[in-house]
């Protein structure tokens, strides 16, 4: 795509998300926020699961790099596995651009600023640093969450990870201010997969501690002790820039990877349901739950009799591409988006 002539002269930032819903969203919103004070924006997305070029603003370059990434393994559940495949990947056709760009940086489309890239891409960070590019990594979560990533190795160490049915409810002094206990903790069961896991968070922290600084999707007045006692375990610059949801109005940025289902806006109006009234429910894009989870969930939302929207995307149940709610539970009070 040729460069817009709004672009001409503004100085450029590369947004390097990791190809997943919920990682995609944020990233794109701080995009907008970047692009609102005048920097020129480059996408920079692997292959699968690339945004709809059609949906993005008109002055944003996507450009899509080759990551030959199995479709079995993309659909998959085995986050490790595919981050890990993702980031050894990608780091050469990563390297390219970046090279190109500098070389070009110019040329009418205005000089390289920076890169930021999801935390995730631990490859990627190395490699702009070793090109002298200044790049931030993006935690689009919580910083807590991210605590619990620098505090993973302890974790196992003290063996509370992985989980065992017989400390669930052992309270981890390892994370204040807050009291966890180790149900709580994001954790593998089987050995294999709570192996490969920590390898992947050991990579990602160790990129993050390399990087130019840290981006974390929260603010202050919420999780200003966790962004405190981060800055001080990875003594680099963080920047609490969020909620992202709230920088950017919705139509801005428009990133779902499914085709929409807009029905329930009907059912959703304000002369049918009372303000503050409805529940929602989504598990987002990647988590998988079995049918009997399914029928449990469905049974819980009925019997609190309120009215609620839950989002059950293609792929939701273990072993079903569609789902339906029983019947007892789909009448009036409930909207469900089948996407």
């Amino acid at each position: 795509m040729a460069p817009s002539s709004t672009n001409r002269g503004r100085r450029r930032v590369v947004l390097l998300p990791l190809p997943y819903q919920g990682h995609i969203n944020p990233m794109l919103r701080l995009a907008a926020a970047l692009h609102s004070r005048g920097l020129a924006v480059t996408i920079l997305h692997p292959e699968t699961r690339a945004p709809d070029r059609r949906k993005l603003p008109a002055d944003y370059r996507l450009v899509t790099i080759p990551d030959n990434i199995p479709p079995e393994l993309a659909a998959s559940e085995d986050i490790a596995s595919f981050v890990f495949e993702l980031n050894k990947n990608c780091a050469a056709p990563f390297r390219d651009y970046l090279t190109g760009a500098l070389r070009e940086e110019e040329g009418e489309d205005g000089r390289l600023a920076f890169v930021v890239a999801d935390v995730d891409w631990y490859a990627p960070l190395s490699v702009a640093r070793e090109l002298g590019l200044a790049a931030l990594a993006l935690m689009t979560s919580s910083a807590a969450r991210f605590l619990v990533y620098m505090a993973y190795p302890s974790l196992c160490r003290k063996s509370y990870l992985p989980v065992q049915e017989s400390n669930l409810n052992t309270t981890v002094e390892e994370l204040p201010p807050f009291v966890f206990v180790v149900r709580d903790l994001d954790s593998v069961k089987d050995m294999a997969g709570h192996l490969a896991y920590a390898d992947l968070l050991a990579h990602i922290v160790a990129g993050v501690r390399q990087s130019s600084g840290l981006i974390i999707n929260t603010f202050e007045d919420i999780e200003g002790m966790e962004i405190e006692r981060i800055r001080s375990e990875i003594t680099l610059p963080v920047f609490a820039v969020g909620p992202l949801h709230t920088m950017t109005s919705s139509s801005s940025v428009e990133s779902s990877l499914l085709k929409e289902d807009r029905s329930c806006l009907d059912w959703l109006d304000l002369d049918t349901q009372r303000p503050s009234s409805v529940i929602y429910v989504s598990f987002g894009s990647l988590v998988g739950i079995d049918t009997h989870e399914f029928l449990e969930i469905a049974w819980g939302l009925a019997d609190r009799h309120r009215p609620f929207v839950w989002v059950v995307r293609p792929g939701l149940v273990h072993g079903c591409e569609s789902s339906t709610l029983p019947e007892e539970q789909a009448n009036s009070s409930c909207a469900t988006s089948f996407l």
